[in-house]
């Protein structure tokens, strides 16, 4: 709330000075208070957290589709065989291919770092959901909830 303070005291006597030349009173406000600055710093934190959010939920996002995209290339060489036989008569030849490395090579290192990126992403979202969450907390029971009449409403609100 602004305190009000009287003016300087004049320096020349009051008959030199002109009527018209009144100080008015000047309005300044009190120095903030350590619970001031904590809540300032709480409600700064408060949106750094909140624009850091969407970033680790695409994240997450993008980790879950490298991990569904190297399932994908996997899921072949677990099923199937690779290998066509060839009779001829008294003989048989028997051709592998190479689709299964190179799909392993390619599809195993998507699934593992995507794995590993969603529980990374995933834990990361969670804490910052609930620091957030904790903060709000913090935020709504320190901040300023006296008794106000509200002219608006003609009612009395907090």
């Amino acid at each position: 709330m602004p305190v009000l303070t009287p003016p300087p005291a004049p320096t020349q006597p009051a008959a030199a000075q002109p009527a018209a030349a009144t100080q008015p009173l000047t309005v300044t406000s009190p120095p903030p208070t350590i619970q001031d600055k904590h809540l300032a710093y709480d409600m700064y934190r408060r949106d750094q957290l909140v624009r850091s959010v969407p970033r680790t939920r695409n994240a997450l996002i993008g980790t879950s589709v490298s991990f569904g995209v190297g399932l994908a290339l996997l899921i072949p060489v677990w099923a199937g065989d690779h290998c066509v036989s060839y009779d001829f008569g008294d003989s048989s030849n028997l051709e592998c291919d190479t689709t299964g490395k190179v799909l392993t090579g390619i599809g195993a290192p998507l699934a593992w770092g995507g794995s590993l990126g969603m529980i990374v992403s995933g834990i990361m979202l969670g804490v910052r959901k609930g620091k957030i969450r904790r903060l709000d907390e913090k935020i709504m029971l320190t901040s300023d909830r006296k008794l106000k009449w509200d002219p608006s409403t003609s009612r009395m609100v907090f």
